[in-house]
């Protein structure tokens, strides 16, 4: 019914809106060509981009099927590519540019600024196992860190 009342002008904006559509299809597909190589597989350009996104949004809730929907390839396929080209996860790939981060903020840090800020706006939810992994990965805790730091600046 509806075909039978289309007017010019309105069959006119429906094929508009449909060339819009499939323009913007084509020019997702060969966005990022090079992040899939041939056999479907991540490339080492789809493991940099996903690195890069980490590394300018570590500080958002980041989840690795989102990273790799923005690098346009599977889940499956960037844990692949980090397993082969890294020997880590893509999550241990983003905890440790989270935790090298927290690093830097808790030397640098001014007095106002506490431990769980830091580590909150480094991307950890969870502040027990920040502080966990914090240790493990430096063998001290973040609040020695922030105390040795405040205390050389004096």
């Amino acid at each position: 019914e509806l075909a039978r009342k289309q007017t010019p002008l309105l069959k006119s904006d429906v094929q508009n809106a449909a060339s819009v559509l499939l323009l913007e299809h084509i020019h997702t597909l060969f966005e990022q060509p090079e992040a899939v190589e041939l056999s479907g597989e991540a490339g080492p350009k789809a493991l940099r981009m996903a690195e890069d996104i980490m590394a300018s949004r570590f500080g958002e809730a980041l989840s690795i099927s989102m990273i790799a929907r923005n690098v346009g390839v599977s889940q499956r396929a960037l844990q692949l590519a980090f397993k082969r080209y890294r020997e880590i996860t893509p999550r241990e790939r983003l905890n440790r540019i989270r935790l090298s981060e927290a690093r830097n903020r808790l030397i640098s840090s001014n007095d106002g600024e506490s431990v769980s800020n830091i580590a909150l706006e480094c991307g950890f939810a969870h502040l027990g196992r920040f502080a966990e992994t914090y240790r493990n990965a430096y063998g001290e805790a973040p609040s020695q860190t922030l105390r040795n730091a405040r205390s050389a600046e004096r």
